[in-house]
């Protein structure tokens, strides 16, 4: 191992014994070049090593560099782990206490504000029964996720404003600046913190700076070249050079045509190479939070209500958002080999043999359409397709049970259990039809129960 890393060399030698699991094929080091041999090394020797890029040169490249899936999400796992157990004990199960939430598909967001703002922290954390208005189902979990589920999209649409995306390589979600709409960023701290008390993965990628915040911590002026990279590099431009009859700013920013100073009578002192420093670190903690201060601080309000800062706070950025994304790619492999099958099917069977030769055709957005369909949530849990489970934490595998086909007869979900009901379709061309009908109506809850 290079001179840079030596002196790792024994905290490397702690990993191993810990017993993490070997690598399946060699890796090469995307800022290094350094081998990691499989069947010698661990995924975790190799994501410590990766690690040490980042912090000991955090402009470098690494950043940006795509690490496979295998892995990121084994060390994942266990950082997790333990803090899925914390959660899990103060979760209320439905045999203790279990709260009836009636809401409008139409009026999703306002129905589940009024009812969210005045329950008790022992009511958010007892089980939902979701109950969608003219619709007669039972929600044992499914329609939860699927309530959730809405709930983030509204919350996260650009046009509603709540938030943006970052101005970055990886654009993700933080809040808008100066946006005062309180009790939306409350609720949305809440959907956050009950999707981690279910253990329901959301489709809500978050900004680096914007999640060391939930999670408590400060963040440092490199975390803004995550938020917005021309703004990073404009200021890490005048750090370095004179700015002298080349920039001319005062010490405020200009947001929607209103000007807010990020010191007293900023929009009356202009930027020197005298005082340059002092604005840099001003004009930093202004992007990273104090334009932002009141939608963080609402949103970290309710996420606390459920779920503890103590329980998350020594979490690191990624981990917390692979806890509350889970594993934003989808591996059809993976979801073949975790299937079980009821009925007439079984893997040799014609018709299983057709669907997954469709499955494995569809893009990343279409397997999410079909995963959002028989599951009620979009993403996968941190540990695969193995970690799935029902709302009160029972293993439910992905199961496809074969029911009787008839003319324009369609697949029907159960996504309390997982559950596909998969007719047994003469044809191909007919299976293929029936899924794409599904995919193109899945956001109407239809077909699902």
């Amino acid at each position: 191992m290079g001179n840079k890393h030596s002196r790792k060399l024994n905290d490397l030698a702690l990993i191993k014994k810990k017993g993490r699991r070997k690598l399946k094929t060699d890796i090469i080091c995307p800022i290094c070049s350094e081998v990691y041999r499989a069947k010698i090394n661990t995924y975790a020797d190799f994501d410590y090593h990766f690690e040490l890029h980042q912090e000991n040169d955090p402009d470098s490249t690494a950043g940006a560099i795509k690490i496979p899936d295998d892995v990121i999400f084994p060390k994942a796992e266990a950082k997790i782990l333990p803090i899925r157990r914390q959660i899990d004990y103060i979760r209320i199960p439905w045999n203790v206490a279990h709260l009836d939430i009636h809401v409008s598909r139409e009026k999703i967001l306002d129905d589940s504000l009024q009812q969210m703002m005045s329950l008790s922290q022992a009511e958010l954390r007892s089980e939902f029964h979701i109950f969608f208005q003219g619709e007669i189902s039972q929600d044992a979990g499914g329609l939860t996720k699927e309530w959730l589920g809405l709930l983030i999209k509204e919350l996260f649409n650009e046009q509603i404003g709540l938030f943006r995306l970052s101005n970055s390589d990886d654009p993700r979600y933080l809040p808008s600046p100066h946006n005062e709409c309180i009790e939306y960023y409350i609720l949305t701290g809440i959907v956050i913190g009950k999707a981690l008390l279910e253990n329901i993965p959301l489709d809500c990628a978050l900004c680096k700076p914007f999640l060391k915040h939930l999670l408590g911590q400060e963040c440092s002026h490199h975390d803004l070249k995550f938020q917005d990279k021309d703004i990073y590099n404009s200021l890490r431009y005048m750090k370095k050079n004179t700015i002298q009859n080349i920039i001319f700013e005062s010490f405020s920013v200009n947001y929607n045509n209103i000007n807010y100073p990020i010191t007293e009578d900023g929009d009356n002192i202009l930027v020197t190479d005298d005082n340059k420093e002092s604005y840099i670190l001003l004009r930093t903690e202004y992007e990273l939070y104090g334009s932002m201060y009141n939608a963080i601080e609402s949103i970290k309000t309710g996420l606390y209500r459920l779920v503890p800062q103590e329980y998350i706070s020594s979490l690191k950025a990624k981990y917390f958002d692979y806890m509350i994304c889970g594993n934003p790619v989808i591996n059809v492999k993976d979801w073949k080999f975790h299937t079980e099958y009821t009925g007439d099917y079984s893997p040799s069977h014609r018709v299983i043999v057709w669907f997954w030769d469709i499955v494995f055709s569809l893009s990343q957005k279409s397997l999410r359409d079909l995963l959002q369909f028989v599951t009620g949530t979009s993403r996968v849990p941190i540990d695969g397709f193995a970690g799935l489970r029902t709302l009160r934490g029972d293993p439910a595998r992905f199961k496809i049970v074969s029911v009787e086909y008839y003319k324009n007869v369609l697949p029907r979900a159960h996504t309390c259990f997982n559950r596909f009901d998969l007719p047994i379709y003469p044809n191909k061309l007919s299976l293929k039809s029936a899924l794409t009908t599904v995919l193109a109506n899945h956001t109407l809850g239809f077909g699902m129960d």
